[in-house]
Parts: structure tokens; sequence; C-alpha cells
């Protein structure tokens, strides 16, 4: 509760933390759409760990996607 109220004030090491505890559902419902939103809001103020982790993100979605095209790919072969 303490993240929150710290996190909607602005507050972005409290944004970070609290991206962090939805990524890993630490006390809260796993959620990574609203772990990259609170993520945001940190990045958005220059928090390095919460760029780091939006970067993560988006390596993870590109190899998603590579792996999804291959898959495509050889299932038409």
């Amino acid at each position: 509760e303490w993240w929150l109220k710290a996190a909607s004030q602005g507050h972005a090491g409290a944004q970070h933390n609290l991206g962090n505890l939805y990524a890993n559902g630490e006390g809260v419902k796993k959620d990574y759409a609203e772990a990259r939103e609170w993520w945001l809001k940190a990045a958005s103020q220059g928090h390095a760990g919460a760029l780091g982790k939006l970067n993560l993100m988006r390596v993870r979605d590109m190899k998603m996607k590579l792996m999804m095209m291959k898959a495509a790919v050889n299932a038409s072969n």
C-alpha cells in the first residue's frame, strides 16, 4: 500500500518498485501490463532501473516475434 501511495504521488523509485511487484506477483496479482505502466512512469523521470526493465521487455517481445515468424515459415515449408 505504501508503494502505491508513493508511486501515485510521482515517486520514481516507488513506481519502479511497484512495477517489480506486479511483474513478480509479489503481494499483487502478476500483471505484466500493469508492471509496464509503472515502469514507463518511472522511466519518464529518468529512473535507470525502470529503463532497463522496459528494454528487457522489448528484447523478450522481439525474441517472441522472431520465434513466431520462424514457426510460421517452417509450417509453410
